[in-house]
């Protein structure tokens, strides 16, 4: 049916693009390739289309122009990471056939102003800091290697590295300067729905050039695929952070993250419901701010609504109950919270991205200095090579 409509329909995207889709679905992947490649030069940006060219390339043993379109879609920093670890598990598979490993690497530098850089309280309390606003630089490095460590469609092998640094403008928000730099490396093996992840982290911290926190985590997970366009994910993270500054080894705490989501993707688009349950202990001391259980429910959505443009918005709200009884304020802390965060890219080119976010955090806590709201405001080059 879609092969006589889209004769009527020869400069339709969308029609173009399902008849490609339903092509691919029943095995006619010539009919397939054909219609993702008429998408392509009437929506030459679309990534979802580049990844089922891809896809179908594979199909056809087009390896190097598979490699090609995959690549293209990882350029992409507003695909979701279920998505973006499928693209390359499928590429770890071209690389394997090509014999070779892959490089992903992405570059983002930008400026964030901040209206409550110390999280100063909202409301105005006797000899208690007031909130600071601030500007500050923000650059970004991500390194992804991926290997195929065993035969078709088994293991793979997969390295990230990420540096991070925020530096600000004002002299007296120094303290506030952040480095951060992590590698994670892990093991990825895929079946026919089920993608399975075990991830090692460590991470290291520097607040104004001085060694502040190491953190090592293990963290399973699992993607369930649906069908093509629905998956169920979980995660189990395990995390023992230790704190490097003078007088804050208390401060020392294991930590357990578990999440759950549902994600849908659409043609242009997609949406992801995420549940995320937190508890962290203290190894030592007697602190009151170290021990808590968290719930937290969130929800973005990511849509390309015009060739050049993918607009993100995400949804957050979450309550933190801490164990331990103070003395100070005569109660047990408790902590409510909401945020929101909205991003709109710019793409000049498939590598080359302009992105500008927005994000708002308001926190009610029972104990006044730990009430604060929140907005920064970026803007950001994206590269990726």
């Amino acid at each position: 049916m879609l092969s006589n409509i889209y004769l009527s329909y020869l400069l339709d995207a969308k029609v173009n693009f399902l008849l490609g889709r339903s092509a691919y679905e029943t095995g006619r992947y010539e009919i397939a390739l054909a219609a993702f490649e008429r998408v392509s030069v009437l929506d030459p940006l679309n990534s979802r289309n580049d990844l089922e060219l891809g896809r179908t390339q594979y199909k056809l043993e087009m390896y190097e122009d598979a490699r090609i379109s995959f690549k293209k879609v990882l350029n992409n920093p507003n695909i979701p990471e279920t998505v973006r670890t499928n693209i390359e598990l499928f590429l770890a598979k071209v690389e394997d056939k090509l014999e070779k490993s892959f490089f992903i690497t992405n570059m983002r530098a930008g400026f964030i102003y901040d209206t409550n850089v110390n999280y100063g309280p909202y409301n105005d309390i006797p000899s208690v800091t007031t909130s600071k606003g601030g500007l500050s630089t923000e650059l970004q490095g991500n390194l992804t290697h991926i290997y195929d460590i065993g035969e078709k469609d088994g293991l793979e092998l997969r390295n990230q590295a990420l540096l991070y640094n925020r530096n600000y403008f004002e002299s007296d928000l120094k303290d506030y300067n952040i480095s951060y730099l992590s590698y994670a490396p892990g093991l990825i093996y895929e079946d026919y729905k089920t993608i399975y992840e075990l991830n090692l982290m460590l991470d290291r911290m520097w607040l104004d050039g001085k060694d502040y926190m190491s953190a090592v985590s293990l963290m399973p997970a699992i993607t369930h695929k649906l069908d093509i366009s629905n998956r169920l994910i979980g995660s189990l993270k395990l995390t023992n952070k230790d704190f490097k500054k003078t007088g804050e080894s208390d401060k020392d705490a294991r930590a357990y993250e578990a999440t759950f989501a549902y994600q849908k993707l659409f043609a242009n688009s997609y949406f992801t419901i995420k549940a995320i349950l937190a508890t962290q202990s203290k190894k030592r001391g007697t602190r009151v701010d170290v021990d808590y259980n968290s719930y937290a429910i969130q929800g973005d959505y990511a849509t390309q609504f015009y060739p050049t443009y993918v607009a993100k918005v995400n949804m957050k709200l979450k309550t933190k109950k801490y164990d331990d009884f103070s003395t100070i304020f005569s109660n047990k802390r408790k902590d409510d919270s909401y945020g929101v965060g909205v991003n709109i890219s710019k793409k000049f080119t498939s590598d080359i991205y302009l992105e500008g976010r927005v994000d708002y955090e308001r926190v009610f806590s029972n104990q006044n200095v730990y009430s604060y709201d929140k907005a920064s405001y970026g803007i950001y080059l994206n590269m990726t090579f």
